[in-house]
């Protein structure tokens, strides 16, 4: 065997790798993008919007309360990973924990006429990888 063919046979196995790890790496990112599209697609604000609030009455307090009664599914969703788009409002109560609403500032539940169903308390915790 020749010089030529061997720096053939070497180029040959040099792309074959170069594009089975290009073709593995697209696949491992097509299914980061498809489950990152799968969470993006479901609107878990609507989701919020399907909770009840139950009058009850709160010894401790001597009054009526509207508590929140959750569906099963916003159940199951407890300690699991979601992706919810909104407005950051500010919080300064607790470093760990962060408030997103569904409208602007303006529009949103402590400022409008919007619902409790339309803002979210987030407990920041480490990074789950």
């Amino acid at each position: 065997m020749n010089r030529n063919t061997k720096d053939i046979i070497w180029t040959g196995i040099i792309i074959l790798v170069g594009v089975l790890a290009y073709v593995l790496f697209n696949v491992e990112e097509n299914d980061e993008n498809k489950r990152l599209a799968e969470a993006l697609s479901i609107d878990y604000w609507e989701m919020f919007a399907e909770i009840k609030k139950e009058r009850k009455y709160i010894e401790e307090a001597s009054a009526y309360y509207r508590i929140p009664v959750f569906t099963p599914e916003l159940v199951d969703l407890s300690g699991q990973e979601v992706t919810l788009s909104g407005y950051f409002l500010p919080y300064s109560k607790v470093d760990s924990v962060i408030i997103i609403s569904r409208y602007p500032n303006a529009s949103c539940f402590f400022c409008g006429l919007a619902g409790i169903e339309s803002v979210a308390m987030v407990e920041l915790g480490k990074t789950m990888k």
